[in-house]
């Protein structure tokens, strides 16, 4: 770190102004409560050190759901993972009723995959793979419209019967 990088990093952590992009909102944390509206693009005003500040894209993004194995009621196995395509619609109930919004709608989504996908047989789950994006789709929608986010889709990228092979060898 040069000494004008010092200089700067002191700068940017002192000066009141943060800017939010275009595609973005941004909220203002006073004493650790969030003020009721998300901020729009422009400067925003802050008091270093006593106020944070977050912004954060709120235009369309995905998620790569992480691959999961998924025993079927026919005893076969799969490989599943999916993508799910949001938009933040209002960044403080995003930020302040969950966590973090990805990782809560990854886990629902991963969790409602491998209960719809456990209780058929792999030639139901291979016939109704359409009906299963569905599924998917409108149980996010209608939690993660009460976080202040919009589920656009969700697309299965990957669904392929796999062989196990068990202790000892047993194949699956």
């Amino acid at each position: 770190m040069t000494f004008l990088d010092f200089l700067l990093s002191i700068w940017s952590a002192i000066w009141p102004g943060r800017v939010v992009r275009t595609g973005q909102q941004g909220v203002v944390f006073r004493r650790g409560v969030a003020e009721e509206t998300p901020r729009g693009p422009g400067l925003v005003w802050i008091i270093p050190n006593f106020w944070q500040f977050e912004a954060r894209p709120v235009t369309l993004s995905w998620i790569d759901l992480p691959p999961q194995s998924i025993t079927t009621a026919d005893g076969k196995v799969i490989a599943l993972s999916a993508n799910v395509g949001y938009e933040v619609r209002d960044l403080v109930r995003a930020l302040t009723l969950t966590n973090d919004y990805e990782t809560t709608m990854a886990r629902l989504a991963t969790g409602h995959l491998h209960g719809r996908v456990s209780a058929w047989t792999l030639q139901e789950m291979m016939a109704q793979r359409r009906e299963l994006e569905a599924s998917v789709l409108n149980t996010l929608r209608n939690r993660a419209a009460e976080w202040g986010l919009a589920v656009q889709d969700v697309r299965l990228t990957d669904c392929t019967p796999t062989k196990v092979y068990r202790l000892f060898n047993e194949e699956n």
